[in-house]
C-alpha cells in the first residue's frame, strides 16, 4: 500500500534496460464466430477503449495513461521477453528463483481480476 501523499505510478528506467511484454491478439482461421470475433477486437483497437485502457496503448494516436511517454521511449524491448518465454527451462528455473525468495504466488488467479478497475 503507497504512503498518503505519495507517487503511486510505477517509475519506468529511461536508460537502464527493463523487459516488457505486449498482447497479441487474433481470429483463429476455424473460429466459429469470426464476425463477433473481429467485432471484439474492432472494440478492443478503438480509440475509445485504448483511451481508458490502464496500460499503453497499441494506437499512436491515444496518449499513454498518467502523462507516461510512448513505451517506444522507454529502454525495452517486448521481442526479448518474448524470446525468454520460449525458453521453458529458464523461466521455470526463474519461477522457482522467485518463489523461494518471495514465497509462493498469492491472491486471485489472473482471470478473475477486473482489469477495467485500477487497483
Amino acid at each position: 500500500m503507497p504512503f498518503e501523499g505519495s507517487d503511486t505510478r510505477l517509475v519506468l528506467p529511461e536508460e537502464d534496460y527493463f523487459l516488457t511484454w505486449f498482447q497479441t491478439a487474433a481470429i483463429p482461421t476455424d473460429a466459429k464466430h469470426k464476425a463477433a470475433a473481429k467485432l471484439y477486437l474492432n472494440w478492443m483497437l478503438s480509440e475509445e477503449f485504448q483511451g481508458k485502457w490502464l496500460q499503453f496503448p497499441v494506437r499512436m494516436d491515444v496518449e499513454s495513461p498518467d502523462g507516461y511517454k510512448s513505451h517506444l521511449h522507454y529502454n525495452t524491448s517486448p521481442a526479448d521477453f518474448h524470446r525468454f518465454m520460449l525458453k521453458r527451462d529458464q523461466v521455470e528455473r526463474f519461477r522457482l528463483q522467485i518463489e523461494q525468495l518471495v514465497g509462493p504466488a498469492e491472491g486471485p488467479a489472473p482471470l478473475e481480476l477486473d482489469y477495467s478497475v485500477k487497483p
